[in-house]
C-alpha cells in the first residue's frame, strides 16, 4: 500500500521550509544554551506567529498547486480555527482577566501543533494515498 506513494516535488520543498521554521522556533523558544540578541529574546511571541503564518502559507501554496480543493479546505479550517482560538485567548487575557491555568496550558501545544510539520506531512500523505 505505501510502496507506491508519490509525493509531488512541491511537497518536499514545502516540507523543508516548514522543518526549517520549526527548527528555528524550537531553538529560539526552548533552548537556553543559545545566547540570543535581546531583540529576539523580547520578540519570541512574534517569531512564533511568523512561523505559524509561514507554515500556513506554505501549506496553502502547495495544496493549491496540487489542486486538491477539499484538502485545502481542511487545511484552512484547522489552521484558522486554532489561530482564532489563540487570538480569543489573547484578547480575553489582555482585556478582561488572566486566563485560567487549564486554558493557558493548552496554548503551547496548539502553537506547537500549528508550527510542527505533522499536519503538513499528514496532508501530503492523504494526497499521495488519494492518487492511488
Amino acid at each position: 500500500m505505501f510502496d507506491k506513494l508519490s509525493f509531488p516535488r512541491q511537497f518536499w520543498k514545502g516540507l523543508v521550509f516548514i522543518l526549517l521554521a520549526y527548527t528555528v522556533v524550537q531553538l529560539i523558544s526552548y533552548q537556553s544554551f543559545l545566547r540570543l540578541p535581546t531583540i529576539i529574546q523580547e520578540n519570541k511571541q512574534l517569531m512564533r506567529w511568523m512561523a505559524i503564518a509561514l507554515v500556513y502559507s506554505v501549506g496553502c501554496l502547495v495544496l493549491k498547486t496540487n489542486g486538491v480543493a477539499w484538502l485545502l479546505g481542511i487545511w484552512h479550517l484547522i489552521h484558522l480555527s486554532l489561530v482564532g482560538y489563540l487570538f480569543l485567548i489573547g484578547i480575553y487575557e489582555y482585556t478582561i482577566a488572566p486566563v485560567p491555568y487549564g486554558i493557558r496550558a493548552s496554548v503551547a501545544p496548539v502553537v506547537e501543533f500549528l508550527i510542527s510539520p505533522l499536519l503538513y506531512f499528514a496532508a501530503g500523505l492523504v494526497y499521495a494515498m488519494g492518487k492511488e
